[in-house]
Order: C-alpha cells, then structure tokens, then sequence
C-alpha cells in the first residue's frame, strides 16, 4: 500500500501522509520520516533492552513506513485513533469523504 500511494501521487511517502494526515488531525510533533531528522531526535525516545540499556543505536530505521515508521507522542496518537473513530462514523471534520468510507 505505501509504495502504491508513493507511485500515484509521485511524492515522498513521509511528506503524502503530513499533507493527508497529519496536518489535518493537528498532529504536528508527528512524522515517517526515516531516518528521524536531528531537530527531532532530542525529544525522541531510545529503545531500551531486558537489562535496561539502550539498544545498539537508539533507534531502528524501518523502510516500511507505513507499517512501522510513526513517530508519534502518546497524545497525537490519541488524537489519531479519535480521527480514524469520526471517519468510521460519519462525522464532520472526518479525513475521509463518505464517499470513500467502508465499514
């Protein structure tokens, strides 16, 4: 899916979903961009081990951006889930026509 978007829109995966997404939920400490970029990265969490050390380079890089590259803060996340709970109703300020929900 993420790579037939990327084909149809002739843009960068990272930069469809802030204009698509994103920027209409608000979500605006919200990104795919991979790698994270170095303004971003001192609010970003690292990764920790069983024992509790940050694993090996903090972070993973994940090509598959649609399925793991959010990176996201707990509230826009929220903000997401009542973004995707609107479109699945109906309502106003939905992301998605009625036209092209599906339940």
């Amino acid at each position: 899916m993420q790579q037939a978007l990327i084909d149809v829109s002739g843009k960068p995966y990272p930069e469809l979903m802030d204009e698509t997404v994103l920027k209409p939920l608000g979500m605006t400490q919200s990104t795919y961009e991979q790698p994270l970029p170095p303004e971003r990265l001192k609010s970003a969490a690292a990764g920790h081990g069983r024992a509790g050390a940050p694993i090996p380079g903090k972070r993973n890089t994940y090509p598959e951006m649609a399925a793991a590259g959010l990176w996201t803060t707990p509230s826009e996340l929220a903000r997401f889930a009542l973004g995707v709970e609107r479109a699945l109703d109906g309502k106003q300020g939905s992301l998605l026509s009625k036209r092209r929900r599906r339940r």
